[in-house]
């Protein structure tokens, strides 16, 4: 069982509705305690990079070696309109179940194999997990994948390995050239994709010190893109001067921590990753 589960949402009207909505659902059989945080300054659009901050920032010291799972669920829903109000993780799912239960039910073994420490995940996506069966205990962090067509992963962070099984270098939402210039594709054909990770203590008290040092965060950061490019032996960091001057300052700072990790990359195989954040894609999952 997750010792507490954290909702992110984007303000405070939409704090209050999802605290509603929590109240009517079943959610204490999969986790302890149940926490939403609403972004941090209001009205400013921090992402979900900023958002993570701001939940080590506002959870404090006193969840230090517990089980957290966290769920950005914060955003607008733009190409999901009628899901604006209320979110993606609280859809209903043609079995009569949300997304959040069904994501819940899925991750329900994952606190029995994973160490203490923060599981970070989308609100649009619910992932198969069986094939993930233990870690490695000294991890700092655990990323998950699943295998893909070149034609998603274009549109995805893109782990690539050697052949070693090493990770080399992360990719965001690459080209097809790069991804093949840059070894990416795997022999079936498709490319490892990101779905969702984990991070240790050790980690979560490193960003949390980020925010207490420069915080508040006040510009869009990713907690994929930003966080995870600078992972690898061979990053590609040519990224991280892109942009206005406070977002390279971010991304300065994030490489940072995430570029001395030598993550776990767990391969849940094809037809692991459900993600639900088009009509088109609820179209083909349910149809």
């Amino acid at each position: 069982m997750w010792d507490l589960l954290v909702l992110t949402a984007g303000n405070e009207s939409q704090k209050r509705d999802f605290e509603i909505l929590l109240a009517e659902s079943d959610v204490l059989r999969y986790c302890r305690e149940v926490a939403v945080i609403a972004d941090y300054p209001h009205e400013v659009k921090i992402g979900s990079g900023g958002a993570t901050m701001n939940v080590l920032h506002t959870l404090g010291d006193g969840v230090v070696e517990k089980h957290i799972l966290l769920i950005h669920s914060g955003g607008l829903s733009q190409r999901m309109p009628h899901l604006s109000a209320l979110g993606k993780i609280f859809a209903t799912l043609p079995d009569g179940s949300s997304i959040l239960e069904k994501k819940l039910n899925t991750y329900k073994l994952l606190p029995t194999l994973l160490p203490p420490g923060l599981l970070i995940c989308a609100s649009d996506v619910v992932e198969d997990v069986s094939a993930f069966k233990e870690c490695n205990p000294e991890s700092q962090m655990i990323a998950f994948a699943t295998e893909s067509s070149l034609e998603i992963a274009v549109d995805h962070g893109v782990f690539v390995l050697d052949s070693n099984g090493n990770l080399k270098s992360v990719l965001q939402k690459p080209s097809l050239k790069l991804l093949k210039d840059a070894a990416a594709v795997l022999p079936s054909g498709n490319a490892l994709t990101d779905c969702f990770y984990w991070i240790s203590w050790t980690v979560c008290e490193q960003l949390g010190s980020l925010w207490r040092d420069s915080g508040p965060c006040t510009v869009e950061t990713c907690c994929y893109g930003d966080f995870m490019r600078p992972l690898g032996y061979a990053p590609l960091l040519d990224y991280i001067e892109q942009g206005p001057a406070e977002l390279s300052m971010w991304r300065k700072s994030f490489a940072e921590i995430f570029s001395k990790i030598s993550p776990q990359v767990v391969n849940l195989g094809v037809d692991s990753f459900f993600h639900m954040g088009t009509p088109r894609e609820l179209k083909v999952r349910f149809l």
